[in-house]
């Protein structure tokens, strides 16, 4: 999800939390004694409690989705889109309109139950942020507050999320116009849990907007527990973690366990985790050899790079379906394929998204006449490709020299940048 654009923008943090994730827990006789704790539900205000959130991102386009089944009349420049609530064996889809005016949405729509009909959702509460730049300037910025009710654990609840920077992108496949929306969820658990013999106000808060209190593999997603306490001069100290990673009180650690969907939660004795030493640098430049691999394609078949690609110029594309800015490079992407393709350009897709995608990414890539390979393993921004290049933010492309392995152009190579880029890679070969 970053997004990791947003979506590069918690890079760093996702980087510094998997290489801590994970502790030894004292003893599940010791989790079993613990006292189950049921915060009380806040549906809106996480940003006001100065608790960590994290931004997401998500794509409307100017043609109605399938499912969508009513729209609000009198729409002038309409843009749609979804997200998706839930755990990941039951998400539903709540459907976002933004009719847009001036480059930013005069109204934003919620489908705050799910049914797919806007005409029964009141437009979101739309404001203009004053702030100052970095330069010092005054300026505003577009923003809007809207709900939902989701599933959430053995019941529903209702919850706000905000949403803010509205982007126009260029038009996509079809010439269908688009844009992107960030958003976060502005709703948490809050109440009071037993630590050391303390008793102390604490907050759970969903940073992966996804509806309930999942832990997923991706550290970006998963729920942050921040306890509310003070120092001596009566400044809050920002003691929590995101979960699973142990958080310290007391100069000692703890950690949250049994956590449930609806974010009912114990929490134990742990001990402090190991800093794992940071994987070395990969040098990724112009004129260095890019990591040869070998990795399975989706549909089952292997794939040798750089050894498969020879007399071709290669773009290698780390992306994801979930990433935004990634879904507006591909056409981009594919008309660069289809003009350089015949003269010896061709690209090998790498693929970000999570477990059981394979059928929706299928769809997603036919769906977007995307016809090169895609290595593809399920493991999100643990993927094994990703992770010996040493990607920390997508989209992110490489140009490579099929023959040599010699990276020819990275990352600025993107929208108007590629087509003269591979221009310059074939030219290079022909000599």
């Amino acid at each position: 999800m970053k997004m990791k654009s947003s979506t590069s923008f918690y890079t760093l943090f996702l980087s510094a939390s998997l290489a801590v994730a994970g502790s030894i827990l004292l003893g599940a006789s010791v989790a079993q004694a613990q006292e189950t704790f049921q915060l009380q539900w806040k549906a809106s205000g996480l940003r006001d409690m100065k608790v960590g959130y994290r931004p997401h991102s998500v794509l409307l386009e100017a043609k109605a989705p399938e499912g969508l089944k009513q729209a609000p009349a009198g729409l002038v420049n309409p843009y749609y889109g979804f997200i998706e609530l839930g755990p990941p064996k039951g998400k539903v889809k709540i459907y976002i309109l933004a009719d847009m005016t001036n480059g930013v949405p005069a109204h934003l729509y919620v489908d705050r139950n799910g049914n797919g009909d806007f005409t029964d959702d009141p437009a979101c509460v739309t404001t203009n942020i004053s702030y100052t730049d970095r330069d010092g300037n005054p300026a505003t910025a577009w923003e809007a507050e809207g709900s939902a009710t989701f599933p959430f654990g053995a019941g529903s609840q209702t919850g706000s999320f905000r949403f803010y920077a509205p982007h126009v992108l260029p038009a996509g496949e079809g010439g269908v116009a688009r844009m992107v929306i960030s958003y976060f969820g502005d709703y948490a658990l809050v109440g009071d849990v037993k630590i050391d013999g303390q008793t102390v106000p604490v907050v759970l808060a969903d940073a992966g907007a996804q509806g309930c209190f999942h832990i997923d593999q991706d550290i970006m997603l998963n729920p942050i527990i921040d306890l509310q306490v003070t120092n001596s001069q009566t400044h809050r100290m920002g003691v929590g973690s995101a979960l699973p990673r142990p958080f310290p009180f007391n100069d000692k650690w703890w950690a949250v366990t049994n956590l449930t969907l609806d974010g009912t939660f114990q929490i134990v004795p742990a001990v402090k985790p190991v800093e794992k030493a940071k994987a070395p640098t990969v040098d990724l430049s112009p004129g260095k050899k890019a990591p040869a691999f070998t990795a399975k394609l989706l549909g089952g078949q292997t794939v040798k790079f750089p050894d498969d690609y020879k007399g071709k110029v290669v773009l290698i594309d780390f992306w994801a379906t979930w990433c935004g800015p990634c879904v507006a490079e591909i056409p981009n992407v594919v008309k660069a394929y289809g003009q350089y393709h015949e003269q010896g350009f061709d690209v090998l897709g790498v693929s970000l998204d999570k477990e059981d995608w394979e059928t929706k990414l299928a769809e997603f890539t036919k769906r977007k006449s995307m016809p090169w390979p895609q290595v593809y393993d399920g493991k999100f921004w643990s993927a094994a490709v990703a992770k010996q290049y040493g990607i920390e933010a997508i989209p992110h492309m490489i140009l490579v020299d099929g023959d040599t392995g010699i990276i020819l152009a990275d990352k600025d190579i993107r929208g108007e940048a590629l087509a003269p880029a591979i221009e310059k890679a074939l030219a290079g070969k022909k000599k």
